[in-house]
């Protein structure tokens, strides 16, 4: 059981401190995890999907104390992450649009309720219970032995705004129709395909989606306007706040880079390129004797292998005194992003080029000369 699953496992033991907690805890719950469904004028169905035992048994225990209400329970076991899932469902019936009005989830006109109604909190200890019923649901507490936070998920009330006031009669149409702009609104981003092939890649440069393909392109967007607005609007971060994540995160990246661009170079010259060099001037002396013998014509493989041998050489020693310039650019930037971004653009390609000519000659070269274990030692021996 994760720290989180513990903690939630201990909130929801807790006694009530008056005869109206459990209904504000119910309520917390129904409200961050819980779906409603409108089947029509009037009719009603409350879904409350979780994969904590804590919420469910809170869930059920609660619903029949209080509300005294049908419920129809399933567990479900998700093959994929290999937990349970538990679904408590309240079917349409008798006295369920009342607990609606109840819980807060609705007022008297049939319409949603934004926000937390007083009369669900009137009392302090009331209030703590409602907070200890959002813990439940859908809080995250982070184990204390390592980067203690604390997290609550609950859905915007976007729709709730968008809806408020509506008549029971227009609820329905005007629900579908909410639904339908949003759609058209977020059509660009719907993709029914793979999301990692090359069809999408070129479809949302199309559609003008954002495609950050680096690190370094991706920090600068934590910091973009539109984003700082949304952290503070949340409460999540302030602008300082943000800007100080940000460039931690941006010296961390350009620190890992410095240290693989100047691993990559000296393992380059002080592993690989001397055991290439030593093997093909093996191969070069066994051609040289055995051509003295007079057998030039049986030697035409082992030259083709010494020219790749040679061939690679150079391309490990140019692809080193192309890391060396661009790594040296990189480091005399003093700007971190400015950093980043000639790590990102400029250093890592070269990196990938000397990665791949080393690769090639390990396909060529003994494998009792090759100095680390190779991809099929890995693969098949380990």
């Amino acid at each position: 059981m994760s720290f989180t699953a513990e903690v939630r496992d201990e909130l929801s033991r807790c006694e009530p401190t008056c005869e109206y907690c459990d209904l504000a805890t119910l309520a917390a719950l129904v409200r961050v995890c819980g779906t409603l469904s409108i089947t029509g004028p009037g009719r009603y169905r409350l879904t409350v999907a979780t994969e904590t035992g804590a919420v469910a048994r809170t869930m059920l225990g609660l619903t029949h104390k209080i509300l005294k209400l049908r419920t129809e329970f399933t567990v479900r076991r998700s093959v994929l992450h290999k937990v349970r899932n538990y679904l408590i469902t309240l079917p349409d019936q008798p006295g369920l649009d009342k607990a609606l009005v109840l819980l807060g989830i609705l007022d008297r006109r049939g319409g949603l309720v934004r926000g937390i109604p007083r009369h669900v909190v009137a009392r302090p200890c009331c209030r703590l219970a409602y907070i200890r019923g959002a813990l439940i649901a859908g809080g995250f507490v982070a184990d204390p032995r390592g980067d203690f936070h604390l997290e609550i998920a609950v859905q915007g009330e976007e729709f709730a705004d968008a809806l408020e006031g509506t008549s029971e009669d227009d609820f329905a149409e005007k629900a579908l129709e909410y639904c339908k702009q949003k759609l058209i609104e977020h059509r660009r981003i719907l993709f029914s395909g793979d999301g990692y092939s090359d069809e999408w890649q070129t479809e949302a440069e199309r559609r003008g989606l954002a495609n950050l393909r680096t690190t370094a392109d991706a920090l600068s967007a934590m910091v973009a306007p539109k984003n700082l607005a949304l952290w503070q609007g949340m409460g999540v971060l302030s602008e300082t706040e943000a800007f100080s994540r940000y460039e931690v995160k941006l010296e961390k990246y350009n620190k890992l880079m410095n240290i693989e661009a100047t691993t990559m170079v000296r393992e380059a010259r002080r592993t690989y390129r001397p055991v290439i060099t030593a093997y093909a001037t093996k191969v070069a002396k066994g051609l040289e004797t055995i051509r003295a013998a007079g057998a030039e014509a049986a030697m035409a493989y082992e030259q083709a292998t010494l020219n790749d041998l040679c061939d690679g050489i150079t391309a490990i020693n140019e692809s080193i005194a192309r890391l060396d310039e661009v790594h040296a650019k990189a480091e005399a930037i003093a700007d971190g992003q400015l950093q980043a971004n000639c790590y990102a653009h400029e250093v890592a390609p070269v990196m990938a080029d000397l990665r791949a000519a080393v690769d090639a000659m390990e396909e060529i070269v003994a494998a009792d000369y090759w100095p680390v274990p190779t991809y099929d030692d890995i693969l098949f021996y380990v």
